[in-house]
């Protein structure tokens, strides 16, 4: 097997609050670990030099964030290149890529931690089970099979869900999502027989997000 990286590109303007909201999520992990290491100081200070606990927070709190930048990529690419491997860009998402690349026949597996590639339609993603030593692999035939979905439902049955590109319905999770896709195929009928109880937000835009 030859391996095919696939990079993203730039997203769409879609992603924007989502790409705001993990930012902020990582501006408070790092907030975190200041605060933590500046109490590890103040002990040292202090005489006392037990921060056992507080290495170990630390040192979890790391492990949430992730530095990536363009020289990181650089080099990567240098490396795949020298390798032998090949490389693509991605205009935009690159499981979208992914995705096309496989229903074209021109890879065999999508290998990515972000399910929203079975969304895009790669019929066959492979993931990584660490913890079990394994790879998972998920076939999206067996999905629609088993959930009794179109592609055209899962879609929607996903982005009532949570995606990238529009804000959730509060108090609408998986079950209620899929009872509501069970019944009502799609997301214009849903919304046209809502129980009140649920506010539909106003930026919830999942046409856009359909068409993404």
């Amino acid at each position: 097997f030859l391996p095919v990286f696939i990079f993203d590109g730039i997203p769409p303007d879609a992603k924007r609050n989502t790409l705001d909201k993990r930012c902020q999520q990582k501006n408070k992990i790092e907030d975190k670990i200041c605060q933590l290491v500046l109490t590890r100081e103040m002990n040292t200070q202090a005489g006392n030099i037990d921060n056992d606990e507080i290495d170990f927070e630390i040192g979890k709190l790391n492990k949430q964030v992730t530095y990536v930048t363009k020289i990181h990529r650089h080099e990567c690419k240098y490396l795949l290149k020298l390798l032998g491997i090949p490389i693509v860009e991605s205009n935009g998402e690159a499981e979208t890529t992914c995705a096309a690349l496989q229903k074209k026949g021109i890879v065999d597996y999508t290998f990515t931690e972000d399910t929203d590639a079975l969304t895009f339609g790669a019929p066959q993603v492979l993931k990584s089970a660490k913890k079990l030593e394994r790879v998972i692999k998920t076939d999206l035939s067996v999905i629609l099979s088993k959930m009794n979905l179109t592609m055209d439902s899962f879609i929607d049955f996903c982005i009532l869900c949570g995606c990238d590109y529009c804000p959730t319905i509060p108090k609408i999770g998986p079950i209620t999502a899929l009872n509501l896709i069970n019944l009502h195929s799609d997301i214009e009928t849903i919304l046209a027989n809502l129980d009140p109880k649920y506010v539909v937000p106003d930026d919830f835009d999942y046409k856009l997000a359909r068409s993404l």
